[in-house]
């Protein structure tokens, strides 16, 4: 598989409710770290469900951790529907207390 064919996008659900869709992997952070820095300036808290995210690796859980620090965005970034491969890295990095989940509204 090519990088070419992995893909990641993040929708607008609702006002400060966001889905992110695809594979959060090496291969897609720069392309989504793009996108989501022009999406997500114009919210002062944001929620971004990770429902569809059905590959993540550890350059995924790195982004998710520098979207998570409010002094990047000046603005609250929490997560919902973690995926159970992303627990599993988390635990293996020994960050369960990094990311905040919530529950989605």
């Amino acid at each position: 598989m090519t990088s070419s064919s992995k893909a990641i996008n993040m929708t607008l659900v609702k006002p400060g409710l966001y889905d992110l869709q695809g594979e959060l992997t090496f291969a897609t952070v720069n392309q989504i770290h793009k996108q989501a820095n022009k999406i997500l300036k114009l919210q002062t808290e944001s929620t971004i469900s990770l429902n569809n995210v059905n590959q993540i690796d550890s350059a995924g859980l790195a982004l998710l951790i520098d979207w998570s620090n409010p002094k990047t965005h000046n603005q609250s970034i929490q997560f919902s529907n973690p995926n159970q491969q992303l627990l599993r890295l988390m635990d293996l990095y020994n960050l369960k207390t990094v990311l905040i989940f919530v529950e989605q509204k």
